[in-house]
């Protein structure tokens, strides 16, 4: 029951972001004159000064900062460009990730009379949950 409540609150969070964006659009097309920004690349893109200042607030309730997380998307070589919405859309992501795993944990730390997750509480639960496999090389 609790995997299906985390699925809940992950698809709630995942539609709010994409209920912003799609708001940002609308707002965006509404406007008559973007201004035009240059790229390292030379290449042009159109944006607008209302879409920055959106961009900045919705970056002011991430925790962790967008551009950290942007600019660890382009520490692959094949990756050139990572647009700042898609980097705040992952940033998101890994808060999300990041308070599950917590809160997950924080359980098996509660289930032993403890309130400090400890290593061993972020490892049982890794092995607990299929849905944490992938950390199994960093938590045997």
């Amino acid at each position: 029951e609790e995997d299906d409540e985390d699925e809940d609150d992950l698809a709630e969070g995942n539609k709010k972001v994409l209920e912003d964006a799609k708001e940002g659009e609308e707002e965006e097309e509404e406007l008559v004159t973007p201004t035009k920004k240059r790229g390292r690349r030379g290449r042009g893109s159109v944006s607008s000064p209302h879409k920055d200042k959106e961009l900045l607030s919705a970056a002011k309730g991430l925790t962790i900062p967008f551009r950290a997380v942007k600019r660890i998307m382009k520490v692959d070589k094949d990756i050139a460009t990572v647009q700042n919405e898609a980097a705040m859309v992952a940033s998101y992501a890994v808060e999300l990730f990041i308070q599950n795993l917590a809160k997950d944990s924080y359980e098996h730390a509660k289930h032993r009379g403890r309130n400090t997750i400890r290593y061993e509480d972020v490892a049982e639960e890794r092995a607990s949950q299929s849905k944490y496999s992938f950390l199994e090389t960093l938590l045997p």
